[in-house]
This record gives C-alpha cells, sequence and structure tokens, in this order.
C-alpha cells in the first residue's frame, strides 16, 4: 500500500509528466485516426508506416525505425501484417543482410483508399483543435521531438 506522501507525488507526476500527457493525447488521436480509416482495413499506425515507407524510397528498416522513432524489433514486428496482406514487399539488399521496404501494387492501392478518410478525419481534427493551434502544436513538437531524440 502507497502512503498518503506517495500517493501525492504520483498525483504530482501525473499533472507534469511529459509521457503521461503526450501517451494520452497520442492515445485519443490515434482512436480517431483508427475510426475514419477502418474502412480502408487499415489502423492509423498501418497507415503511417505505409505513408513513411512511401516518402522515404524503400528504406531499409534502419532508416524507418530512425524516421518513426521506434526500435528495429518494433518495426519488424509492425511490417508483418502489412506484408502479410502484401501491401509491402520485403527485398534483400546487395549484401543479403540489409532488407529494404518496398510498397506493391496493393499497397499503393490501399493508401490511394485511405488518404480521402484520412483527410476528412484531418479536417475533423483541425476544426475541434484548430488549424492555427495544431501548426503552432507542429512546431513544438518538432522542437521537443529534436531535444530528447537520442536523449
Amino acid at each position: 500500500m502507497l502512503t498518503p506522501d506517495e500517493i501525492a507525488l504520483c498525483e504530482q507526476a501525473a499533472v507534469i509528466c511529459p509521457s503521461f500527457h503526450l501517451r494520452k493525447s497520442a492515445r485519443a488521436v490515434s482512436r480517431m485516426f483508427d475510426e475514419a480509416l477502418q474502412p480502408s482495413g487499415l489502423r492509423s499506425g498501418q497507415f503511417v508506416m505505409l505513408l513513411s515507407i512511401a516518402r522515404l524510397g524503400d528504406p531499409t528498416y534502419g532508416q524507418l525505425a530512425r524516421e518513426l522513432v521506434m526500435d528495429t524489433s518494433t518495426i519488424v514486428r509492425n511490417l508483418q501484417p502489412l506484408q502479410r496482406e502484401n501491401l509491402i514487399d520485403l527485398v534483400a539488399g546487395p549484401d543479403r543482410r540489409r532488407k529494404t521496404v518496398r510498397i506493391t501494387a496493393g499497397g499503393a492501392a490501399r493508401i490511394r483508399q485511405a488518404v480521402p478518410l484520412w483527410r476528412k478525419a484531418q479536417e475533423s481534427f483541425n476544426s475541434r483543435v484548430g488549424e492555427d493551434r495544431w501548426t503552432r502544436m507542429l512546431v513544438d513538437l518538432g522542437q521537443t521531438l529534436e531535444s530528447v531524440r537520442g536523449y
């Protein structure tokens, strides 16, 4: 059992902890986009993964991990459902140890299907949060990421 002082510390930490608040916000936003993307058969994390692969142009696992600020093992695990659905291909590199990730024709079609759903969710998000506020938050989040990346 925690003492009253320990409980007070827990309460204080919950009020000021960036991890606590960023995770809560991320879960709420992800839920909103998951619901919007449901007709495409993608979850928001899968959509972000596909967009990142397309944007980076056949990235290695390591490049994708750096882009998404994830461990390589998490990247590998998150790519498996996309590979099972034939949305991506894993291509052996010249030395066969480095694999690159490539969007398939099916993956490109799924992105095309999901983008209008994403746009609608983005518009809804912007109307709830406010475009100006979101623009400021993007700058703040980018600066925060740069400040803590590789801590």
